[in-house]
C-alpha cells in the first residue's frame, strides 16, 4: 500500500521492476520520510509482509512451493534465498529503530503520512477507513526482479466457506441459487466490513467498497484475491 497524496506530491510513478522500486525507495528517503513503515518487533512482520510478499515471484509462484513439499528444491536453494537477500535491501529504508517498532507502530507512521508505503493486505482497508475515513491510500504489486516477466503473490484467505464432501447436499450448494446468495453475502461483508472479501470467485479491482478509491496511480496495480496460493497477480486498478 502507499500514500496517493505523498507519490504524486513527490511526482512518483509506480515501480514495475525491483530495480525501480529500490530507485523511489531512494527517492523517497530523499524527500524525508520513512519509505517503508515496517518494523520487526512482533516478528511476523517481515516473514508474511515482507518475505511472503516478494517472495513467490523468486521461487516462481506453485513451482516453488510444491518443489518444497515434493522434496525437489529447499529453503536454502534459489529463489529461496534469493527473496531473503532482497528483503535484506530493504534494511536502510526501514524506520530508524525498526527493531523495536511493533506492527500498530508501523500502521500509526502510514497513516500519519511519516511513512510513503506499508508493506501489508488487503485486511488493512477497513481498518485504515476506521482511523481516518479520508486517507487516501493505493496499492501496487511487488516490482519483479531483474529477468522475470511474472509477478505472483501469496494469498492466504482469512475468511471462507467449507463444503463436506459427502454432503448430500452437494448439488443445491453449488446451484445458481446458492452461487447467488453467496454473492449477495459477499457484497454485504464489504460493505459491513469496508474490505473486499476473500469469499467471492470473480473479484474484480473495480471494488465498490465504500471509501476504497479505485482510482489508479500512474497505472498501480492492486491483489486480486485468486483461488489458489502463489499465483501470478492481475494487473488491476490501485484502491
Amino acid at each position: 500500500m502507499c500514500i496517493r497524496d505523498s507519490f504524486e506530491g513527490l511526482g512518483l510513478e509506480v515501480p514495475e521492476t525491483e530495480a525501480e522500486f529500490f530507485d523511489l525507495l531512494q527517492a523517497i528517503k530523499d524527500a524525508g520520510y520513512i519509505p517503508l513503515a515496517m518494523g520487526t518487533h512482533d516478528l511476523w512482520e517481515a516473514a508474511t509482509m515482507g518475505y511472503q510478499n516478494i517472495g513467490p515471484t523468486y521461487w516462481k509462484g506453485e513451482e516453488g512451493r510444491l518443489g518444497l513439499i515434493y522434496g525437489t528444491i529447499g529453503y536454502d536453494e534459489d529463489g529461496f534465498v534469493e527473496a531473503f537477500e532482497a528483503l535484506a535491501r530493504w534494511i536502510p529504508y526501514l524506520p530508524d529503530g525498526y527493531q523495536a517498532i511493533s506492527y500498530p507502530d508501523s500502521q500509526n507512521l502510514f497513516t500519519l503520512g511519516m511513512a510513503a508505503i506499508f508493506p501489508a493486505g488487503s485486511w488493512e482497508i477497513g481498518v485504515f477507513r476506521g482511523q481516518n475515513p479520508d486517507f487516501e491510500m493505493g496499492a501496487f504489486k511487488p516490482p519483479v526482479p531483474e529477468g522475470a516477466e511474472t509477478c505472483y503473490i501469496s494469498d492466504h484467505v482469512d475468511i471462507a466457506m467449507g463444503v463436506n464432501a459427502a454432503s448430500p447436499n452437494l448439488p443445491k450448494l453449488f446451484s445458481t441459487e446458492a452461487h447467488s446468495a453467496i454473492n449477495e453475502m459477499n457484497t454485504r461483508y464489504g460493505k459491513v466490513m469496508r474490505n473486499i472479501s476473500a469469499v467471492s470467485a470473480n473479484f474484480s479491482g473495480s471494488s465498490s467498497v465504500p471509501g476504497v478509491n479505485t482510482a489508479a496511480i500512474n497505472g498501480a496495480a492492486s491483489m486480486p484475491m485468486p483461488a489458489t496460493t502463489n499465483t501470478p497477480a492481475a494487473n488491476e486498478p490501485a484502491m
